[in-house]
């Protein structure tokens, strides 16, 4: 487990919501990297494009640092850099194919969006390219880009339950608590979840709240593998009790967890101690980082 500096947070910050310092700007939780993104704005004007028109985009290869992509004339390739949220790319090269002037246009712009972005993030499921806080390319998420992943409907290991899984419907799983009872075991799919690559194959996150009825709520992070022509969860492990998830991500083919949880002096109600856990994936496994 890795402590994040001085985010130490107050308990009145918790409680009333206040923004969380920027090291835990997760966004949606989605990779960058391993995604076919479609561009559907540069320059600030939307693309709109005929149906069945080809639609400008970039992929993200993490293993060789590439990005690669069709520009709305050319195909296209660049090298670039990534740290956080920053975001470089190299000299860009591409086919020399000569298009009508509304795509000609097109590409220029896009590629001097690549040349002058400097950042990136997910806001609202959408990739942003950005250069000192302005948005210079937005982009959506290709349909089948996650690999045609249903996270909210599939069946998870469960080392709370008895049967050892549970199968969502609609995100969650509902059992009672006990015969008869009025209480029930919730077990349920959070919105923080990141798709990408490592070590060269597709992967997932999910985090799953599991709540008994009392006043905690338990916090796994789940492994999800692409296997065949479908995904399935090889591997959960615990986070903690009544933490906050701010987000999951990929970096550097490690899945990356940031939370607040209890400080040495915290309630149980009250987590003000910022972390960092880091996990390598070995075969089907999750395998703590520096914990």
């Amino acid at each position: 487990m890795r402590m994040t500096g001085l985010y130490t947070l107050v308990v009145f910050c918790i409680a009333s919501a206040c923004a969380l310092p920027s090291a835990f700007a997760g966004g949606e939780g989605i990779g960058l990297e391993g995604i076919e993104w479609r561009l559907v704005e540069v320059g600030g004007v939307p693309i709109a494009l005929p149906a069945d028109e080809r639609q400008p985009s970039i992929v993200f290869d993490p293993a060789k640092k590439t990005a690669t992509g069709y520009s709305g004339c050319n195909s296209f390739f660049a090298g670039y850099e990534r740290d956080g949220a920053k975001l470089k790319f190299g000299p860009v090269g591409s086919t020399r194919r000569a298009c009508p002037d509304p795509e000609t246009a097109l590409e220029g712009v896009f590629f001097s969006a690549l040349g002058n972005a400097r950042g990136w993030n997910i806001t609202d499921g959408r990739l942003q390219l950005t250069d000192n806080g302005s948005v210079l390319a937005r982009f959506t998420m290709a349909k089948g880009g996650d690999a045609a992943v249903d996270p909210e409907s599939m069946t998870y290991i469960s080392r709370r339950l008895p049967s050892g899984k549970v199968t969502l419907s609609h995100g969650e799983y509902r059992m009672p608590a006990a015969p008869g009872s009025a209480s029930e075991i919730v077990v349920r799919l959070t919105r923080k979840r990141v798709f990408g690559v490592i070590n060269g194959g597709q992967a997932g996150a999910v985090i799953l709240a599991t709540d008994f009825g009392g006043s905690g709520t338990f916090y796994d992070l789940a492994l999800l593998s692409k296997e065949g022509d479908g995904w399935v969860n090889t591997d959960v492990t615990f986070l903690g009790e009544r933490v906050m998830i701010t987000s999951v991500g990929i970096e550097d083919d490690h899945i990356v967890v940031r939370m607040i949880t209890h400080g040495p002096d915290d309630p149980m109600c009250c987590p003000t101690l910022g972390v960092e856990r880091r996990f390598a994936v070995r075969g089907r496994r999750l395998v703590p980082v520096g914990d």
